[in-house]
Parts: C-alpha cells; structure tokens; sequence
C-alpha cells in the first residue's frame, strides 16, 4: 500500500521478506528506494499514470535491489484504489522472481 508520493501507506513484511530484509532493517524512505535507478524512474512514472485515473490498474515488471545488493524481478500490476474508502491507497500486487 503506497501514498501518492511513493511512500509506504502500510508497511508490506512480505515484500521486505521477499528482499531479505528483516523486521529489524530500517525501511527504506519511498518504494523506489528499492528499486534499480532505470526502474525507479519506471515506477516513478508508472505511479503518476495510474494516480491520474481513479481505478485504473497498471502492469509493471521491475528490478528490486536486495539487501545483499543482488537484484530480483518484481512483476505485479499497481492499482489506483485511493478514492475507495476499504482501501485509500495505492496498491502494488505482484511476486518477486
């Protein structure tokens, strides 16, 4: 769950697991923190389609740095769900490769 800024709604323990983080890391500041520089400007940009049409789900597929510095694949879909009041977010769905 994502704000509009790219910052964490609600931490995901599953996408940090899935990194090699632990409860114990401090989590990073955005969610492009965790991704590659290519792709964090993608996912930049892939969050402003999205936030300009309420409803509106996006594909993605992006590399994610681990925290031992290895990068992964993340594919999954981004969803715009912040006028739904059961959500009031932006969701990112999706596995790690």
């Amino acid at each position: 769950m994502l704000n509009p800024d790219g910052t964490f709604s609600q931490p995901s323990p599953s996408f940090r697991n899935a990194l090699g983080y632990s409860e114990h890391d401090e989590p990073k500041q955005t969610i492009y923190d965790y991704f590659s520089p290519n792709d964090a400007q993608a996912a930049h940009q892939a969050l402003t389609r999205v936030l300009a049409h309420q409803g509106m789900v996006k594909p993605v597929r992006l590399a994610c740095r681990k925290r031992d510095g290895s990068f992964c694949s993340i594919k999954g879909i981004v969803s715009n769900q912040i006028n739904n009041p059961s959500v009031g977010a932006v969701v990112l769905s999706g596995w790690v490769d």
